[in-house]
């Protein structure tokens, strides 16, 4: 792992004079930290389209620099500010902090042999398969009939989405059968080799969808049945294209979804541009905050007032809620929460610089669970696995932790036992 710590150094060193010493002379640190990115790829290449690094470059690669130069919220700006060194200057350390720890995860095992634990055995799996579409479907039904009705749903399914009150319960249980459900799915399509049977699945999840709502949980549950398939797809690989076009197309078309109601051809493109507003929101951070220690690292413990029947709704569960509800108030009364990122919780909890450690020790543990199930290579570690690898995203653009983390990893525990004897 040595190798590793070199080149994080190495990475530091070269932020620290493009950033910190020469930026006033080259300007535009949005160009900077574009030479710093593929500087920081070519230290810690992906090998694998899925992979801790390949999801970390990617993030960093869409907020922070797509979304900065063509996003109609950012035109005006100008990358060459005192505030844009410091804001890039946080960006870059998170990022490449966060490669370094994925890394040194993914490598502890890297050297073993695959075990192949599990068994190969498909009996009983398609009856299985029929009973969690009821109990997914049934979840799906239960969510629109305690959240307006179905004709609410049908004539604006953003806005029935975003106010599901009620329903949380029905939420988690659709979420917990749809993952088993996506894994086995797939894992029955690529053992009997039968596309039909991923086809039937590909067309419920599009039905479906409206109530799944956000896009980055159906990008999962259509992953998570491809995962056998693409598991061992190299990063740098014609297939690779294939899915990342078929990933934007899910995201295309939840966002046109979640806004039908108003949105036309035309402003679409501007539109799907401005989501990515981690940047954006950092900036309005530096400006009106000074960074502070443990400012709202325990909010997401307020959760637990919720079952003892405390439904104060100036209570807020992480920092998101907080900072969307204080600059975007109208957005928080639909409970739609904005993309405030990771580097800002550290800002206010850890004095930023005080959390790199807790960012690479959470990007190796997520490392680390990718690299077990690489070995043992069964179902149930793939599929924790790459729930882990793909959540996080919502880490990176939002708190280190959140309050969905409560339910989310015990679920994952049970996802586990449950898949654990299927080998892949």
């Amino acid at each position: 792992m040595f190798e590793y710590f070199i080149k994080y150094i190495f990475a530091l060193l070269m932020g620290l004079v493009l950033i910190g010493l020469l930026g006033e002379v080259l300007g535009g640190y949005l160009f900077i930290y574009l030479f710093l990115f593929l500087f920081v790829f070519a230290l810690f290449p992906p090998k694998y389209f899925i992979s801790s690094n390949s999801i970390i470059h990617g993030y960093y690669f869409i907020f922070f620099i797509i979304a900065p130069m063509y996003a109609d919220i950012h035109s005006q700006d100008d990358f060459s500010t005192f505030k844009y060194k410091i804001a890039y200057g946080m960006i870059f350390l998170t990022h490449v902090t966060a490669v370094f720890g994925a890394s040194v995860g993914e490598g502890v095992l890297k050297n073993l042999q695959n075990s192949g634990e599990g068994i190969d055995s498909l009996a009983g799996l398609r009856i299985k398969i029929n009973i969690l579409y009821v109990l997914s479907t049934s979840a799906v039904f239960l969510i629109i009939f305690n959240s307006g009705g179905l004709s609410y749903w049908m004539e604006a399914p953003g806005d029935a989405f975003l106010n599901r009150a009620g329903s949380g319960l029905y939420v988690v249980a659709s979420h917990f059968f749809t993952f088993i459900l996506s894994a086995l799915v797939g894992f029955y399509a690529y053992k009997k080799k039968s596309k039909l049977t991923l086809l039937i699945f590909v067309l419920w999840l599009l039905v479906t969808s409206p109530v799944h709502g956000s896009k980055q949980l159906i990008a999962v549950f259509f992953l998570l049945s491809a995962l056998p398939w693409i598991r061992d797809l190299k990063f740098f690989q014609i297939k690779t294209i294939f899915y990342t076009v078929i990933l934007l197309a899910i995201f295309a078309l939840g966002l046109y979804f979640r806004n039908i109601s108003w949105m036309t051809v035309d402003g679409f493109l501007p539109y799907a541009l401005n989501y990515f507003t981690a940047l954006r929101n950092l900036m309005i951070l530096l400006e009106d905050f000074d960074p502070n220690f443990m400012q709202t690292f325990f909010l997401p413990f307020n959760k637990f007032l919720s079952p003892i029947g405390i439904k104060d709704l100036n209570i807020y569960y992480d920092m998101n809620h907080m900072l969307t509800d204080k600059y975007f108030p109208w957005a928080w009364e639909i409970r739609a929460t904005e993309q405030w990122p990771v580097e800002a919780d550290l800002y206010l909890n850890f004095y930023f610089v005080f959390g790199l450690p807790l960012i690479f020790v959470y990007t190796f543990i997520v490392g680390y669970i990718y690299g077990l199930a690489r070995f043992r290579s069964n179902l149930g570690l793939w599929v924790v696995s790459f729930l882990m690898l793909l959540s996080i995203t919502s880490h990176l653009r939002g708190s280190l932790y959140n309050h969905v983390d409560f339910y989310l990893y015990p679920m994952y525990f049970v996802i586990y036992l449950i898949l654990r004897k299927y080998r892949l």
